[in-house]
């Protein structure tokens, strides 16, 4: 049965009235205004079912030129049984490390099966595609479930990756875990569920594909087709606070390298940030890297017990024997060792302080990007801090994430 959708209300948009709402949809529908009210409520009210998705996105356009916000959602014939949180609610931590773990082992496999290093994009939904259709005839009923849902959460990470601007996140809705696109053209949501689009394409084949899927979401979106060379300008790490508060959304910019600031062969690193304060607090993040910068992706600035440490050893091995060697010479009726102490010391600063420097046009010799912070604010919220090395990358950061900045809730520095 090909899917089909329906157009909830869900409220009116800046600038309008009930009353001129009305009149509006009045016009539209040959309908007295009166008996239209209820649609200009604020509340939630499916104004039509059964569409096919271009029916719906023609409907969705002529509701908000009436002033209606709506929304476009797959529509179910039956309210699922098991769902974890009340339809439109962010999901719960569980459930979203759970999608997070099955979309990594979708990514894993890809990277074990065609090699490289395959990321959240439309050339990793194409491979997939196309081991769907190679083996769709062959599926179990309960491996066409599993299936639909490991390949539904990573589905779903390609999305939060690819329309980062849209303000992606993971909600529940009637068909399992969707996701809400929560800032589009139009100023109203939209909500799409990933794998019951893996079980349509298992079920009815490539005309269907999710390859396909993802055209449609930016045809939603009112953008361009995404195609198998588009590659992501942000990659979304999301961050779970409370069931009450939700999570924080965190863009990484990806169209240059942290580092250094190219924008040609730039390849997309997972990076593990820890953050010295709270040695037990770490991030997982994607960070762009070209070629001469990936060595600095994982090496940590040592501290200052290590670098202590380090001098000292590198004293005792070399400065000591010399003064030793020197000690029955006398210059200017001073001890050598008098003169040598400083002297070595010097040394022995100057070539750690050029060899700690970091070769232009590189930023920085250790991770560009640190954890500075990473912990809960009084109300219960993710607080993240971070510090770069690369300015121009601090700058693009900052716009995207200049919300949660000014919130309070992501720090920068430099």
């Amino acid at each position: 049965m090909e899917q089909t959708y329906r157009i909830v209300a869900v409220g009116l948009k800046d600038g309008f009235s009930r009353a001129h709402s009305a009149d509006l949809l009045a016009a539209l529908f040959k309908r007295p205004a009166h008996e239209l009210s209820a649609l200009t409520s604020g509340k939630r009210i499916t104004v039509k079912k059964s569409l096919a998705l271009p029916a719906a996105i023609k409907y969705k356009a002529a509701l908000e030129r009436c002033g209606l916000l709506a929304e476009v959602a797959p529509h179910s014939t039956a309210r699922s049984r098991d769902a974890a949180a009340p339809a439109g609610a962010p999901l719960p931590a569980r459930e979203l490390a759970r999608l997070e773990t099955c979309a990594r082992h979708i990514l894993a496999t890809l990277r074990d099966e065609h090699g490289g290093e395959p990321r959240y994009d439309a050339r990793s939904v194409s491979r997939i595609a196309a081991d769907i259709d190679a083996g769709r005839h062959g599926y179990t009923a309960e491996q066409a479930r599993k299936i639909a849902r490991f390949y539904g959460a990573f589905l779903g990470k390609v999305l939060i990756d690819l329309f980062p601007r849209a303000l992606p996140t993971w909600v529940a809705t009637e068909d399992g875990p969707a996701i809400a696109f929560r800032r589009t053209a139009g100023g109203g949501t939209v909500t799409v569920s990933p794998a019951t689009r893996v079980a349509q394409h298992i079920a009815q084949g490539s005309a269907l594909s999710i390859a396909g899927f993802l055209d449609e979401q930016r045809e939603l979106l009112e953008g361009a087709p995404a195609t198998a060379d588009a590659s992501p300008e942000y990659s979304i790490l999301q961050l779970v606070g409370n069931d009450t508060l939700g999570s924080l959304d965190i863009a990484m910019p990806l169209a240059m390298c942290c580092n250094c600031g190219t924008r040609e062969d730039v390849a997309v690193l997972d990076v593990e940030l820890s953050t010295r304060l709270k040695g037990d607090s770490a991030l997982w993040v994607e960070l762009p890297f070209c070629g001469p910068c990936t060595a600095t992706a994982d090496r940590v600035r040592p501290g200052i017990v290590k670098t202590g440490l380090l001098t000292a050893g590198t004293f005792l091995l070399t400065g000591l024997p010399l003064i030793l060697a020197t000690s029955h010479i006398r210059i200017l009726g001073l001890p050598t060792t008098v003169l040598v102490v400083p002297v070595f010391a010097v040394a022995v600063g100057a070539v750690l302080y050029l060899l700690d420097r970091a070769t232009a046009p590189q930023t920085s010799r250790y991770q560009p990007v640190t954890l500075e912070s990473f912990d809960h604010t009084a109300a219960g919220e993710r607080h993240v801090g971070f510090c770069f090395s690369n300015t121009a990358y601090a700058h693009a950061f900052s716009l995207a994430n200049a919300e949660e900045i000014s919130s309070g809730r992501i720090a920068t520095g430099y």
